[in-house]
């Protein structure tokens, strides 16, 4: 397998809590050969702030985002890293680029969070079908987070509504997510159901997220789900605490797919401009 490398890239959120700056931070100038996807890494630099991320693909002041405010959060102490895997190919010559919003409650100044991108170019990373487009469903800009979700404690919370009606037929899903706004965690299990209909009358039930102990947690994404689920459908979640909790932030990343040739290297649904978001 070959790939180009960013490097870790600092981004810097707006100087005002919740805001993005107006401008992108270059991760890879020019692709110096068709893509076939990305693997993005995330890592927290500032403490104690939660992000929202937008990645980007053309030439400075044309960006066309592809990746709407993706979720991740460094609460206080907590610098780990997450990796995301993105199966969107790009044409050779496209510049890479993101920005971010956060919190803005670090006590170090601006919040910053490190991102650095992969561009797998050749090798062992196929996919049958491509993303072709990446709907951000449940953000929410006003206090960079998403959809508030309260776990029951040793128990499962309620439902809470991420979104009335999908924006499309999506091939596929991912789940982000955060704490809300600057909760601290103490050390607890969570699970969560992902629900369809406005019962739901079906779900995903149990889906282990993890373990946060002292503040910090080793969860910020699902994997990828290739679930087929219609235009128009409700689509809600409830989460499970073995105790004591505080709340959640859950965005939805809903994926539209793409034919890729059977992930054989071809140019088939290889991106030059990008779909933008729904």
């Amino acid at each position: 397998m070959s790939s180009q490398a960013s490097g870790r890239v600092a981004l810097t959120a707006d100087a005002t809590a919740h805001a993005k700056p107006s401008t992108y931070t270059t991760l890879i100038s020019s692709l110096d050969t068709d893509t076939k996807g990305l693997a993005l890494s995330i890592a927290g630099l500032t403490g104690n702030s939660n992000f929202l991320i937008d990645l980007a693909a053309g030439e400075e002041s044309s960006e066309v985002e592809f990746l709407s405010n993706l979720i991740w959060a460094a609460p206080s102490g907590a610098f780990y890293g997450s990796m995301l895997l993105i199966p969107m190919p790009f044409a050779s010559g496209v510049r890479l680029s993101a920005r971010c919003s956060a919190v803005n409650i670090s006590a170090g100044g601006t919040p910053q969070v490190y991102v650095g991108a992969s561009a797998v170019q050749t090798g062992a990373w196929s996919v049958t079908d491509s993303w072709e487009t990446i709907h951000t469903i449940g953000a929410n800009t006003a206090d960079t987070g998403g959809v508030e979700i309260v776990p029951g404690n040793a128990g499962w919370g309620s439902w809470s509504e991420i979104t009335a009606s999908a924006p499309a037929d999506l091939d596929g899903f991912f789940l982000g997510f955060g704490p809300q706004e600057d909760d601290a965690f103490l050390a607890r299990r969570y699970a969560l159901d992902f629900g369809l209909g406005g019962g739901p009358t079906s779900s995903f039930t149990d889906l282990s997220l993890g373990r946060a102990v002292s503040e910090t947690y080793d969860f910020h994404y699902t994997r990828y789900i290739p679930m087929a689920i219609s235009s128009g459908e409700t689509i809600s979640a409830r989460m499970w605490c073995s105790g004591t909790v505080e709340n959640w932030d859950v965005v939805m990343y809903g994926v539209e797919t793409t034919a890729a040739g059977g992930g054989g290297g071809g140019s088939e649904g290889i991106i030059g401009v990008v779909t933008p978001n729904g």
